[in-house]
């Protein structure tokens, strides 16, 4: 094996290695995010990000929580793009899409486009 052939294949060694390496961080990130959360701001959400790509959010609490049982929650789908949660669901015909930069992402609790969260439920 000559020595361009050597260089060669260690960089794309290292190129593999890369993009398995960036793979795991998504990987590891979208099972960060599964489960129910609530928010820390008023009003008071909750978040449910469920395995198979689909979300529910309503209000929830003392003051509001009664309003998400008579018009029931927001559901639609969700994803990572780069950095960031979307959820996009329907708005009376219309498609609505939020993009919520995520600024911290830990365990049991996240910033979510400024507003911080804490996981209340993990799911499988």
């Amino acid at each position: 094996m000559t020595r361009i052939a050597a260089r060669r294949d260690a960089k794309l060694l290292s190129l593999a290695c890369v993009v398995l390496l960036l793979a795991g961080c998504a990987f590891v990130r979208r099972n960060r995010l599964l489960g129910r959360w609530k928010s820390e701001s008023t009003p008071e959400r909750t978040l449910d990000l469920f395995e198979d790509g689909s979300y529910s959010m309503r209000l929830s609490g003392k003051g509001l929580g009664f309003v998400s049982d008579i018009l029931g929650p927001v559901k639609g789908r969700w994803s990572l793009q780069g950095d960031s949660l979307v959820l996009v669901h329907d708005d009376g015909g219309v498609e609505k899409t939020e993009k919520w930069p995520i600024n911290e992402l830990h365990r049991n609790d996240a910033v979510l486009a400024g507003e911080r969260w804490h996981r209340v439920e993990a799911f499988p």
